[in-house]
């Protein structure tokens, strides 16, 4: 039930305009291989859509990180990943080429699931706070709804 969370909270970013990204280890790390889910705005590759899907997105992991990208954060992201092999490459890149102020993130939250039946979103940042509290509020009410 609580994957059903994680779409709308993530679906509601993407509808203003966001991108997702989903990275596996401590700070966002664009080359290694822990950067597990590329920037996109497709939620299908989020986690597991249907009974049928095995290991889509954050299914496959126990922790994660998702961050949100603006189109050009996304785009710059993109681009750099396809040209570099190190982080340090990356950062650099950005920081000459197109002196973005913004970094690289628009905003995070945090995904635990360890299949313990208990996967929650642990930590967001203020970002992105009235969307994920106020989707946290109506999804709690439709889940008392139904089990009332």
């Amino acid at each position: 039930m609580n994957k059903g969370l994680l779409t709308k909270v993530v679906n509601k970013i993407i509808k203003k305009g966001y991108y997702y990204s989903i990275d596996c280890e401590q700070g966002i790390d664009l080359i290694d291989d822990d950067y597990f889910q590329k920037p996109t705005n497709d939620i299908k590759l989020l986690c597991n859509q249907t009974p049928k899907d095995k290991y889509v997105g954050v299914n496959n992991l126990d922790v994660c990180t998702i961050y949100f990208h603006t189109e050009k954060q996304a785009k710059i992201i993109d681009k750099a990943r396809g040209e570099f092999e190190s982080d340090a490459h990356v950062e650099n890149y950005i920081s000459e080429k197109y002196n973005d102020e913004d970094g690289l993130t628009s905003g995070y939250l945090q995904w635990n699931a360890f299949n313990s039946g208990s996967d929650r979103i642990s930590d967001y940042s203020v970002d992105f706070e009235s969307i994920i509290d106020k989707t946290i509020d109506s999804w709690q009410k439709e889940l008392d709804n139904l089990l009332a």
